[in-house]
């Protein structure tokens, strides 16, 4: 999986051009805060390759499903990503989508994003602090990393970073609402994200 990203990252090593897309929901769009885990990353790649120019669009739309993104990614692929960032799951689970259709829509935007010549990176999002919410919302994420797996594109468990950091306080990365990251959560997203960039490197 880290091969595709690899070669990514040697394209911004070099100092080439580089746009990186955003396709989610409203954790992708930075809700209610400073600044969202997708600006926080291209500014984390800005600092780590300053030699590359890295340009960003970001297509998180609150509220949106999966299949939702699906429909709107053509208009993505339109502007020539190089990167595309997928994160979705909360808004699906909520609304009641089935397991197997929401990893269709995820499939289906996987391989658009390949057969286009760019690369799919598959992201889980946040936990929550309802414990029945969260426990149905886990089954989601570990479709997407599996599927990240079969199709051997790069995947963060933001979840898993986010779990780390919320041992210190269940509710310091969290919004009022238990669900939508503040900012200190959004910024714990996009230092798993650095992290696996990072990595590539050492």
């Amino acid at each position: 999986m880290a091969e595709p990203l690899s070669d990514f990252c040697e394209r911004l090593i070099q100092g080439d051009k580089v746009l990186v897309a955003g396709l989610g929901d409203s954790l992708t769009d930075g809700w209610m805060v400073q600044e969202g885990y997708f600006d926080r990353f291209c500014d984390e790649l800005s600092v780590q390759f300053p030699q590359a120019n890295i340009q960003r669009l970001n297509s998180g739309v609150p509220g949106s499903l999966a299949l939702e993104g699906l429909r709107r990614l053509d208009s993505v692929l339109a502007a020539e990503p190089d990167l595309v960032l997928v994160q979705f799951g909360l808004n699906d689970c909520f609304s009641g989508v089935a397991l197997p259709d929401f990893e269709q829509s995820y499939a289906e935007i996987t391989e658009k994003i390949l057969q286009h010549g760019a690369l799919p990176f598959l992201l889980t999002s946040c936990p929550v602090l309802d414990p029945e919410f969260n426990q149905q919302i886990s089954a989601f994420y570990g479709g997407i990393l599996s599927l990240a797996g079969k199709k051997n594109v790069p995947s963060a468990d933001l979840a898993g970073a986010w779990e780390d950091g919320q041992r210190r306080n269940p509710r310091l990365l969290h919004q009022d609402d238990g669900v939508h990251p503040n900012d200190e959560g959004h910024q714990v997203m996009a230092q798993a994200l650095g992290k696996a960039v990072t990595e590539l490197r050492s």
